[in-house]
Protein backbone atom coordinates (compact mmCIF):
# COMPACT_ATOMS: atom_id res chain seq x y z
CA UNK A 1 0.00 0.00 0.00
CA UNK A 2 3.20 2.71 0.39
CA UNK A 3 3.22 5.23 2.42
CA UNK A 4 -0.45 6.54 2.76
CA UNK A 5 -0.21 8.60 6.29
CA UNK A 6 0.94 11.87 6.00
CA UNK A 7 4.17 12.86 8.03
CA UNK A 8 1.63 14.89 10.29
CA UNK A 9 -0.73 12.59 10.80
CA UNK A 10 1.76 9.64 11.71
CA UNK A 11 3.07 11.22 14.12
CA UNK A 12 -0.08 11.97 15.70
CA UNK A 13 -1.32 8.97 15.71
CA UNK A 14 1.63 7.64 16.80
CA UNK A 15 1.27 9.87 19.90
CA UNK A 16 -1.88 8.05 19.98
CA UNK A 17 -0.91 4.66 19.99
CA UNK A 18 1.86 5.67 23.12
CA UNK A 19 -1.15 7.22 24.76
CA UNK A 20 -2.93 4.36 24.42
CA UNK A 21 -0.27 2.05 25.68
CA UNK A 22 -0.47 3.82 29.03
CA UNK A 23 -3.45 2.07 29.70
CA UNK A 24 -0.66 -0.92 30.62
CA UNK A 25 0.54 0.77 33.68
CA UNK A 26 -3.18 2.18 35.19
CA UNK A 27 -4.41 -0.10 38.19
CA UNK A 28 -7.62 -1.29 36.18
CA UNK A 29 -5.08 -3.97 34.41
CA UNK A 30 -4.69 -5.72 37.65
CA UNK A 31 -8.33 -5.12 39.39
CA UNK A 32 -10.58 -5.63 36.37
CA UNK A 33 -8.87 -7.31 33.34
CA UNK A 34 -11.89 -7.61 31.20
CA UNK A 35 -12.62 -3.50 31.66
CA UNK A 36 -9.47 -2.66 30.77
CA UNK A 37 -8.85 -5.37 27.66
CA UNK A 38 -12.35 -3.83 26.48
CA UNK A 39 -11.15 0.15 27.34
CA UNK A 40 -7.92 -0.44 25.62
CA UNK A 41 -9.57 -2.65 22.88
CA UNK A 42 -12.23 0.24 22.12
CA UNK A 43 -9.79 3.11 22.08
CA UNK A 44 -7.64 1.11 19.90
CA UNK A 45 -10.51 0.99 17.27
CA UNK A 46 -11.13 4.57 17.43
CA UNK A 47 -7.65 5.29 16.79
CA UNK A 48 -8.07 3.48 13.84
CA UNK A 49 -11.00 5.51 12.46
CA UNK A 50 -8.70 8.84 12.98
CA UNK A 51 -6.23 6.84 10.84
CA UNK A 52 -9.08 6.63 8.15
CA UNK A 53 -10.10 9.83 8.67
CA UNK A 54 -6.75 11.35 8.12
CA UNK A 55 -4.16 9.45 5.32
CA UNK A 56 -3.22 11.01 2.15
CA UNK A 57 -5.93 9.20 0.51
CA UNK A 58 -8.55 11.43 1.93
CA UNK A 59 -10.23 14.26 -0.48
CA UNK A 60 -12.91 17.23 0.02
CA UNK A 61 -16.74 15.94 0.82
CA UNK A 62 -17.97 17.32 -2.35
CA UNK A 63 -21.15 16.36 -1.57
CA UNK A 64 -22.93 19.35 -0.14
CA UNK A 65 -21.00 18.50 3.68
CA UNK A 66 -17.54 19.97 5.04
CA UNK A 67 -14.70 17.85 5.74
CA UNK A 68 -12.55 15.44 4.48
CA UNK A 69 -14.35 11.59 2.93
CA UNK A 70 -12.65 9.12 4.97
CA UNK A 71 -9.74 6.93 2.74
CA UNK A 72 -12.37 4.11 2.41
CA UNK A 73 -15.56 5.09 1.35
CA UNK A 74 -15.38 2.30 -1.46
CA UNK A 75 -13.95 -1.12 -1.42
CA UNK A 76 -11.04 -0.10 -3.42
CA UNK A 77 -8.08 2.93 -3.26
CA UNK A 78 -8.52 5.98 -5.60
CA UNK A 79 -5.55 7.72 -7.10
CA UNK A 80 -5.71 11.03 -5.09
CA UNK A 81 -3.91 14.27 -6.67
CA UNK A 82 -4.51 16.29 -4.11
CA UNK A 83 -5.69 15.50 -0.72
CA UNK A 84 -7.01 16.97 2.03
CA UNK A 85 -5.71 16.82 5.56
CA UNK A 86 -7.72 17.53 8.58
CA UNK A 87 -6.92 19.05 12.01
CA UNK A 88 -7.56 15.83 14.36
CA UNK A 89 -8.09 17.86 17.29
CA UNK A 90 -10.34 20.57 15.57
CA UNK A 91 -13.61 20.92 17.53
CA UNK A 92 -15.55 20.15 14.21
CA UNK A 93 -15.39 16.69 11.44
CA UNK A 94 -13.17 13.84 12.36
CA UNK A 95 -11.70 13.95 15.65
CA UNK A 96 -10.86 12.12 18.68
CA UNK A 97 -13.75 13.20 19.95
CA UNK A 98 -16.42 12.81 17.75
CA UNK A 99 -14.71 9.25 16.80
CA UNK A 100 -15.70 8.05 20.83
CA UNK A 101 -18.89 9.51 20.24
CA UNK A 102 -19.02 7.39 17.12
CA UNK A 103 -18.04 4.37 18.84
CA UNK A 104 -20.42 4.90 21.96
CA UNK A 105 -23.33 5.26 19.18
CA UNK A 106 -22.33 2.21 17.81
CA UNK A 107 -21.88 -0.13 21.13
CA UNK A 108 -25.44 1.24 22.02
CA UNK A 109 -27.07 0.05 18.65
CA UNK A 110 -25.10 -3.02 19.00
CA UNK A 111 -26.48 -3.34 22.77
CA UNK A 112 -30.08 -4.27 21.56
CA UNK A 113 -28.73 -7.58 20.27
CA UNK A 114 -30.13 -10.14 23.41
CA UNK A 115 -27.61 -12.89 22.11
CA UNK A 116 -23.83 -13.19 23.22
CA UNK A 117 -22.13 -14.14 19.96
CA UNK A 118 -19.00 -16.31 19.72
CA UNK A 119 -15.79 -14.94 16.90
CA UNK A 120 -12.79 -16.55 15.91
CA UNK A 121 -10.21 -16.50 13.84
CA UNK A 122 -10.10 -19.46 11.12
CA UNK A 123 -9.27 -21.11 7.63
CA UNK A 124 -12.42 -20.54 5.70
CA UNK A 125 -11.18 -23.63 4.55
CA UNK A 126 -10.92 -25.44 7.32
CA UNK A 127 -14.20 -24.18 9.94
CA UNK A 128 -13.67 -25.00 13.23
CA UNK A 129 -17.78 -25.90 13.76
CA UNK A 130 -18.91 -29.63 13.85
CA UNK A 131 -19.61 -31.55 11.23
CA UNK A 132 -23.61 -31.29 10.45
CA UNK A 133 -23.52 -28.40 12.69
CA UNK A 134 -25.18 -25.66 10.60
CA UNK A 135 -27.26 -25.93 7.78
CA UNK A 136 -24.84 -22.22 5.94
CA UNK A 137 -22.64 -20.60 5.72
CA UNK A 138 -22.57 -16.94 4.80
CA UNK A 139 -19.78 -15.13 4.28
CA UNK A 140 -18.80 -11.80 2.98
CA UNK A 141 -17.27 -10.80 0.74
CA UNK A 142 -19.11 -12.88 -2.08
CA UNK A 143 -17.19 -10.60 -5.08
CA UNK A 144 -15.26 -13.57 -5.97
CA UNK A 145 -11.63 -11.61 -5.72
CA UNK A 146 -12.75 -8.29 -7.04
CA UNK A 147 -11.94 -6.81 -3.47
CA UNK A 148 -8.23 -7.25 -2.12
CA UNK A 149 -9.24 -7.31 1.56
CA UNK A 150 -6.93 -8.67 2.91
CA UNK A 151 -4.40 -6.21 1.38
CA UNK A 152 -7.08 -3.42 2.02
CA UNK A 153 -7.51 -4.46 5.69
CA UNK A 154 -3.48 -3.78 6.45
CA UNK A 155 -4.48 -0.79 6.67
CA UNK A 156 -5.78 -1.39 10.27
CA UNK A 157 -4.05 -3.93 11.20
CA UNK A 158 -0.74 -2.15 11.69
CA UNK A 159 -2.22 0.52 13.80
CA UNK A 160 -4.44 -2.25 15.89
CA UNK A 161 -1.02 -4.45 16.50
CA UNK A 162 0.49 -0.99 17.71
CA UNK A 163 -1.71 -1.05 20.16
CA UNK A 164 -3.10 -4.30 21.10
CA UNK A 165 -0.32 -6.78 19.65
CA UNK A 166 0.20 -7.99 23.45
CA UNK A 167 -3.29 -8.60 24.76
CA UNK A 168 -3.98 -10.53 21.36
CA UNK A 169 -0.61 -12.40 20.07
CA UNK A 170 -2.71 -15.00 18.34
CA UNK A 171 -4.09 -12.09 15.73
CA UNK A 172 -0.87 -9.96 15.52
CA UNK A 173 1.24 -12.76 15.20
CA UNK A 174 2.43 -11.23 11.52
CA UNK A 175 3.87 -8.58 10.56
CA UNK A 176 0.57 -8.04 7.97
CA UNK A 177 -2.56 -9.97 7.57
CA UNK A 178 -2.18 -13.42 5.87
CA UNK A 179 -2.39 -13.80 2.03
CA UNK A 180 -1.07 -16.87 1.48
CA UNK A 181 -4.60 -19.01 2.32
CA UNK A 182 -6.74 -16.51 0.85
CA UNK A 183 -9.70 -18.90 -0.80
CA UNK A 184 -8.72 -17.10 -4.25
CA UNK A 185 -5.36 -15.67 -5.21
Amino acid sequence: MGLIICSKTGAITHNFCRKIKLLDTIELKETNVDLWLALKTCLSLVLNRLADFNSSLCVLNSMGGRGVVHTFGRQALGIVWDYMETNPFNEVGANWQSGLIAFEKNIKQANVFKKIGNSELSNATEHPLPDNSTDIFATDPPYYDAVPYADLSDFFYVWLKRTLKNEYRKLFANSLTKKKEKLFN
